[in-house]
Order: C-alpha cells, then sequence, then structure tokens
C-alpha cells in the first residue's frame, strides 16, 4: 500500500510540475505572405542559442525559458520588428499569437500572449536592424 501511495505522489507531482506546452498562432493580412516572414527567440541568460520558431512554412517548438526572452521579426529580410517578453516561470505555457497586419505602407505585428505572463500590444517594423536584433 505505502508504494502505491508514493507512486501516486511522484505522478502527481511529476503531472503538476509539467506545466501547460507553449502554443503558437499566427495570421496573415490578405496583402501579406507567410513565407516572406521569419521569427526567432532568444532566452537572455540562458545557455540556450537563439532559436527559429517559424521560418516561412515551418512552426518551431518554443523553448521553456524564464525571464526575458527576446523575440525578433523579419519580413523578407528587409524590415523588422522586436519585443521582449518577461516570463516569471520556465514551467508556464502560453499561447502566442502574432497577427500581421499591412497598414498603409507599414507592416505591424499585433502581439496578444495568453497565460500567466499575458501581453497585448502592437509592434511596428522598421527599416532599421535593432542592434540586440544581430546577437
Amino acid at each position: 500500500m505505502k508504494k502505491t501511495n508514493k507512486l501516486f505522489l511522484l505522478l502527481f507531482v511529476f503531472f503538476f510540475s509539467c506545466g501547460k506546452k507553449n502554443s503558437l498562432e499566427l495570421n496573415f493580412s490578405e496583402q501579406l505572405k507567410d513565407v516572406d516572414f521569419k521569427i526567432e527567440m532568444r532566452a537572455l541568460g540562458s545557455n540556450i542559442p537563439k532559436k527559429v520558431i517559424y521560418d516561412g512554412s515551418k512552426k518551431y517548438e518554443i523553448p521553456f525559458e524564464y525571464g526575458e526572452n527576446e523575440w525578433y521579426f523579419s519580413y523578407k529580410d528587409s524590415v523588422y520588428a522586436y519585443f521582449r517578453h518577461i516570463k516569471t516561470n520556465r514551467n508556464d505555457g502560453h499561447n502566442y499569437n502574432y497577427n500581421f497586419i499591412k497598414e498603409g505602407d507599414r507592416i505591424k505585428v499585433e502581439i496578444i500572449i495568453l497565460g500567466v505572463s499575458k501581453v497585448n500590444r502592437s509592434v511596428y517594423f522598421s527599416t532599421n536592424k535593432i542592434d540586440s536584433f544581430t546577437r
């Protein structure tokens, strides 16, 4: 009986600590083609290198890192956007929703992150690469 209780306790702790998976949802306005975009992510202070999250055709797994997570967006390798997402716990899963919209001659990304460390903001693309973008 004691072994069974220990097993249940171990399973409970394992499943409770695993947290929820990260997910990525991308939407592009009619004038924009998904193949023209690239998304990368880097966790500051982590030994995990900058990682491609979307390459224009395929979505890749979002790392579970806490702290300052930098997100980099590029469009046709000519305009760029950047933002930083602060996560307080590595085990917290988030739903990352990025809506790419063309407004006149400008492109913006609406960022909606659902989860413990929520974000709701928009960032415009620029022809100037941000210094930290090249890291």
